[in-house]
């Protein structure tokens, strides 16, 4: 019974090592600020900006698998926060949120 208790613990303790070793330690990005395209709402340009970063083919092609995409209350009225970022087999998150967003003509707000 002690043994066998003893081998569960083992593989227990094997299991979690294992898991917090494969676990990447995750860092998002902060959100970039970008100036609205002309003649575009806040709503029609979150729904096209989430539709360009999830299918964005670059990130595609690399072979990198989609992790989130947001808006945020922008600062400001024709502005925008935004995040689009996309996980490498590696672990390492690449930050798209610039290239999207310049793709559907918005552009980083200068600091």
């Amino acid at each position: 019974m002690r043994s066998s208790l003893r081998i569960v613990a083992l593989l227990l303790a094997t299991a979690s090592v294992v898991f917090s070793r494969a676990t990447p330690t995750r860092r998002d990005f902060p959100p970039l600020i970008v100036t609205l395209p002309a003649g575009q709402t806040l709503s029609q340009f979150d729904e096209a900006f989430d539709d360009e970063c999830v299918n964005w083919q670059p990130a595609i092609d690399a072979g990198y698998s989609f992790d989130f995409s947001s808006e945020s209350v922008p600062p400001e009225a024709g502005q925008a926060e935004v995040q689009c970022q996309w996980d490498a087999a590696n672990g390492i998150e690449i930050n798209f949120a610039q290239a999207v967003a310049e793709s559907l003509g918005a552009y980083p707000v200068s600091s």
